[in-house]
């Protein structure tokens, strides 16, 4: 039962996928490697939803936080329900409760509701 959570976090957080700029000489691209799924793979070739976010649209945001970062992903949103977490909505799946169905990591830390992730 654990592994197939862990088996669908791992499916849903790939959204969160940050690498570094796509762009990186005019001419040249860099490949997005996507980890989520413990074994890298090119992102042509994962077969989830992936949404990335390079260094130059992170300089064009001017985000002050991680809600501003997270506003650019369709499907995504946050709300401040409860002041101290977040609550996480991954096309209409809430992160709070025990139970959660999604899971979303920033540099591999977990974040939004905490009694759910454990």
């Amino acid at each position: 039962m654990t592994r197939r959570i862990n088996t669908a976090l791992l499916g849903t957080i790939s959204f969160l996928a940050l690498a570094a700029p796509a762009f990186a000489d005019s001419g040249s691209i860099e490949e997005v490697v996507v980890t989520a799924s413990k074994r890298p793979e090119a992102l042509k070739n994962v077969p989830m939803s992936v949404t990335v976010i390079g260094g130059d649209k992170l300089d064009k945001l001017n985000a002050r936080g991680v809600q501003d970062l997270l506003a650019t992903v369709p499907g995504f949103s946050v709300t401040d329900a409860n002041p101290t977490h977040p609550d996480l909505i991954l096309r209409g799946i809430n992160s709070g409760g025990v139970g959660t169905t999604v899971g979303s990591y920033i540099d591999e830390t977990p974040f939004g509701s905490s009694s759910a992730l454990a």
